[in-house]
């Protein structure tokens, strides 16, 4: 079976076969890229309904990737938008924060460099988590995991 979206393109010495990348691959292509809102636009514009923006799985996870890129290069208020505008459970944040969890863990040894870039997760993660309290205050590990973050910070 041939695909008729591949292209051959022919040079003095060589032959390409080019194929053609299906909407998740391309989305994939520019995240690894770190070309960010060209991959969300991709995403975007592959949903015709923008009531649908708010569903769309490959909208909601192509943020969610974002959210993670940005939040791990210290963009942590774009970041925040982004989990916020998917309702992120807190949970996923965490898995984030190097050497938070488990909760009961002891507190982790930080340097200078690390502590400043630390100390940003944690209050970003604070931010989240008592801007969404009511939601996620029922959890049994909200004011643990709170806690934990802010003990750290002081």
């Amino acid at each position: 079976e041939e695909n008729i979206n591949n292209i051959l393109i022919n040079t003095k010495d060589n032959i390409y076969l080019l194929e053609s990348l299906n909407i998740k691959e391309q989305i994939d292509q520019l995240l690894n890229t770190y070309r960010l809102q060209e991959a969300l636009t991709l995403a975007e514009n592959s949903c015709l309904s923008i009531e649908k923006h708010r569903t769309n799985s490959l909208i909601l996870s192509t943020k969610k990737r974002i959210g993670f890129i940005e939040f791990n290069a210290m963009n942590v208020i774009r970041a925040l938008c982004l989990f916020d505008d998917i309702d992120l459970d807190f949970h996923e944040i965490m898995l984030q924060i190097p050497n938070f969890l488990p909760l009961n863990s002891p507190w982790p040894d930080l340097d200078g460099n690390t502590k400043s870039q630390y100390i940003l997760w944690l209050n970003a993660f604070c931010d989240y988590m008592t801007k969404r309290s009511e939601e996620f205050s029922c959890k049994s590990d909200y004011y643990s995991s709170l806690l934990k973050a802010y003990l750290i910070m002081k």
